[in-house]
């Protein structure tokens, strides 16, 4: 499967907030916000401090991967349609995400946050060298980074 990331377009922003919208997905996309309520919600679609990209598998959407910058806390965030998970596009994604990221910024480590019940998304950060932080405990939460430089 071919898996690429571009910029997301104004048709991409409208797939995502179909989702949004869409009581299948809806819970399971709160649930991966939740990190995020604290620092500001609104932070994370400024175009100041939010690149979002659209993940594309095969030519077609597949979900959205992001790089955010809140409160100085650099970190990356990732949601594959149900659909297509465990196929390697969300690793394939985070790769991308990485290089993208070591090519366009001056970055020395990135982070990621996940739930500690989301078993994919701790071996997808695992496989593409993110390690577990111990010393940052939150309730539910498992804090990830990946040294770049």
């Amino acid at each position: 499967m071919k898996v690429e990331i571009r910029k997301f377009t104004p048709t991409d922003n409208f797939r995502f907030l179909r989702l949004t919208l869409d009581k299948k997905y809806s819970k399971e996309l709160e649930k991966s916000f939740i990190g995020y309520i604290g620092k500001g919600i609104k932070d994370l679609f400024s175009k100041e401090k939010t690149k979002k990209f659209a993940i594309i598998a095969d030519e077609k959407f597949a979900g959205t991967i992001a790089l955010f910058n809140v409160e100085g806390f650099n970190e990356i965030g990732f949601y594959i349609l149900p659909n297509l998970r465990m196929k390697g596009i969300a690793s394939n994604a985070v790769e991308l995400i990485i290089g993208y990221i070591k090519k366009n910024t001056m970055l020395r480590n990135i982070n990621a946050i996940t739930t500690t019940d989301n078993v994919a998304s701790v071996n997808i950060l695992k496989k593409n060298g993110f390690r577990k932080l111990k010393k940052w405990k939150v309730k539910n939460e498992l804090f990830f980074r990946k040294k770049l430089k």
